[in-house]
């Protein structure tokens, strides 16, 4: 069996925890800080179902001790928020996320790191749903405070310009996208270094830029790139890897690309409905696009009489 993603810390993040569980009360900050980061790991690797269960049970197991309106499960509810965009319960997820938000912010300030946290959550909700401009609104307001909060390139800040960006592409507003990118990716390099995770994402994001500015040559050479090492870090099933298979077979099917476009997108469905669900959203727009190519290619090969 291939080791997956961050195994090794998986493993001592559980060992820690089965310590933890008998000389600690559930709500003890270090018990919670490990499982909150286990779960974030669990995220990284992909494993929702996983996560989200861990994380339903200790929002039932702090209401058992009386935390059901701390700033504990506040911090809990954030994180499930996460969990449920990347499962595509975008309205429960909302729902959490804004009243992580308005706790936070009353509680302990807007420019605190665990609002500025629930500020992303519910930005992410927002940018899920296509309500671009409450996700923009939000994430400048996050960026502005991450700036005077963290120092210059904390992976926070970083992280902030990267969704923006992203914003702008969605919105069509691709030269701002572009520099903001291009700039994140410099940021990244000089600061973290260039062969991790959120530097196949931002390099994704710059990719898919370029596709739609028509610059499909630098596109494809990017998105390349970018495969080959999501597939390294993150295994080849990993939804992270699929998302980028898909804007693949996007850029070959811009490119004319047909049957290799209609290939590729057929396996993004194919492990799509088993990793995610034949009824996520990524599941099912990757099979109505595949569904609309197939009946063009057809239409196109079929013979006149």
């Amino acid at each position: 069996m291939p080791i997956r993603y961050r195994q090794k810390e998986e493993e001592e993040l559980r060992k820690k925890l089965a310590i933890m569980g008998n000389s600690y009360e559930i709500e003890h900050p270090e018990r919670l800080a490990t499982v909150l980061n286990l779960t974030t790991l669990l995220q990284e690797q992909g494993r929702y179902g996983t996560a989200r269960k861990m994380l339903q049970v200790l929002i039932e197991d702090l209401k058992k001790v009386g935390r059901e309106n701390g700033v504990e499960i506040m911090e809990v509810h954030q994180n499930l928020a996460r969990v449920l965009i990347r499962q595509g319960f975008y309205n429960i997820a909302e729902k959490l996320s804004k009243q992580a938000f308005q706790f936070m912010q009353d509680t302990l300030g807007k420019d605190h790191p665990k609002t500025l946290h629930a500020m992303c959550a519910l930005a992410d909700a927002y940018y899920a749903q296509d309500r671009l401009q409450e996700a923009e609104s939000l994430r400048k307001e996050h960026l502005e405070a991450c700036n005077k909060v963290f120092p210059a390139g904390h992976i926070f800040t970083i992280g902030s310009t990267m969704t923006l960006a992203t914003i702008y592409g969605k919105q069509g507003r691709l030269e701002e996208a572009e520099w903001l990118k291009v700039r994140v990716i410099e940021l990244l390099k000089n600061n973290h270094g260039g062969d991790n995770i959120l530097a196949v994402t931002a390099t994704t994001n710059l990719a898919v830029t370029l596709c739609k500015q028509g610059k499909l040559e630098d596109a494809e050479r990017l998105q390349l790139q970018t495969l080959e090492r999501s597939r390294r870090l993150l295994g080849e099933e990993h939804p992270d890897t699929l998302l980028l298979m898909a804007n693949l077979a996007c850029l070959y099917k811009d490119q004319g690309r047909e049957s290799e476009a209609v290939g590729l997108m057929g396996k993004v469905v194919q492990l799509r409905c088993r990793i995610l669900g034949s009824q996520h959203p990524q599941t099912v727009s990757a099979e109505e696009r595949l569904r609309s190519w197939k009946a063009t290619r057809e239409m196109n090969i079929s013979p006149i009489y």
